[in-house]
């Protein structure tokens, strides 16, 4: 159904583009750069874009994937920021790690 998807991925694109800027912040916070470059966000990536056209299920699929992507980056990031004893970050990755694999989950809801 096109409408609760449709409202899905509103959902999660308003989250996504918060997060990001949160996650900057804390990245400048740390005294770190931030190239904000789309081209260089793009190529630094570890999700593919999509090429061409493809089905409602596929790009549900996709999704889901990149969700679990993101989690799975966040909770890395958090085991790097514990071992420097940088709680801060630590629960921004834990926080932002759930938020995606509960993304994933609602994306996956929809392909069965």
């Amino acid at each position: 159904a096109f409408g609760p998807l449709h409202n899905l991925f509103q959902e999660i694109y308003e989250d996504h583009f918060a997060a990001q800027d949160e996650l900057a912040e804390r990245m400048r916070a740390l005294g770190a750069y931030v190239d904000g470059n789309l081209s260089a966000m793009v190529k630094q990536s570890k999700i593919d874009e999509c090429k061409g056209a493809i089905s409602a299920n596929e790009m549900i699929k996709n999704m889901a994937n990149a969700q679990e992507a993101l989690a799975s980056t966040n909770a890395g990031a958090s085991d790097i920021a514990a071992n420097y004893g940088d709680k801060l970050t630590e629960d921004l990755c834990i926080g932002r790690g759930q938020v995606h694999e509960k993304f994933a989950w609602m994306l996956r809801s929809h392909m069965e």
